[in-house]
């Protein structure tokens, strides 16, 4: 699998699709722990593909620590 299908499969769009099944179908009642793994998949996805210094909450760069 390309890792651009995986990013997309493992979306915050996907865990809101998710999330609004939940509420409105009995078939994903039990689906919480699948939505709360796409939502920290896709924070760390954000995470390691941050660019720019000026990166907002996930989006944002690691900061470097002086020892």
């Amino acid at each position: 699998m390309k890792v651009k299908l995986a990013v997309q499969t493992l979306s915050s769009s996907v865990a809101d699709a998710l999330q609004y099944l939940k509420q409105t179908s009995d078939d994903f009642k039990n689906c919480e722990p699948t939505i709360q793994f796409i939502r920290i998949i896709d924070e760390i996805f954000d995470f390691l593909n941050s660019r720019t210094p000026y990166g907002k909450g996930f989006k944002q760069p690691p900061k470097h620590t002086q020892h």
